[in-house]
């Protein structure tokens, strides 16, 4: 910001400027207070399906089995739930770096 105000190359246009990039900045590196919460969330509830597997039928296990593999794998939760308010990266998320 000093930088920004000592050079003022574009005069008040260049603070302008300055004061928006630094608040989209501020709001993707806050965007990580809800985030974390919510993943925790979703974890335990993958955890808790997990645990409840030998207590139900095949069928029932199976597709929660085929549930947890994929909609709910570890990096999909971590993936989807970082961009979720950005839906449009999700689809470029939901399988990894490939």
């Amino acid at each position: 910001g000093w930088l920004v105000a000592l050079r003022k190359k574009r005069g008040a246009e260049s603070l302008a400027l300055h004061g928006k990039a630094m608040r989209v900045g501020i709001f993707f590196s806050m965007s990580i207070l809800w985030q974390r919460p919510v993943q925790f969330i979703v974890i335990c509830v993958r955890k808790l399906l997990l645990v409840m597997l030998p207590y139900v039928s095949a069928a029932v296990a199976d597709a929660v089995q085929g549930t947890v593999a994929s909609v709910l794998d570890h990096h999909v939760i971590l993936s989807v739930t970082t961009c979720f308010p950005y839906a449009f990266l999700s689809s470029f998320t939901i399988d990894g770096p490939r």
